[in-house]
């Protein structure tokens, strides 16, 4: 069995924790954004709804591992294509 560092195990289970705890979550591609245009983004929506920027493969795990208890989550797959994407979530509409 291949070895998983602790960091990826760690960053599932907030990816997991933060999709499970939110009434909306969405994928965001965050391909060709300016890095300081995307901190901006992220420290104004930090309160409310977290942005997290993270490797494809973590975020369809963290579905594929929630998608039996939350309906419609498997939807958000289809969305997460080559290009380096975010999580969005929220408790507001």
């Amino acid at each position: 069995m291949a070895h998983v560092a602790d960091w990826k195990k760690d960053k599932l289970e907030d990816l997991k924790q933060l999709i499970g705890n939110s009434a909306v979550v969405g994928i965001v591609s965050v391909d060709g954004i300016p890095g300081p245009q995307l901190q901006t983004m992220r420290r104004n929506l930090r309160t409310e709804s977290p942005f997290i920027v993270c490797k494809n493969n973590l975020i369809k795990l963290a579905i594929n591992e929630l998608a039996e208890e939350i309906e419609g989550l498997n939807d958000l797959l289809d969305l997460i294509g080559q290009t380096q994407h975010g999580l969005i979530a929220s408790n507001k509409n």
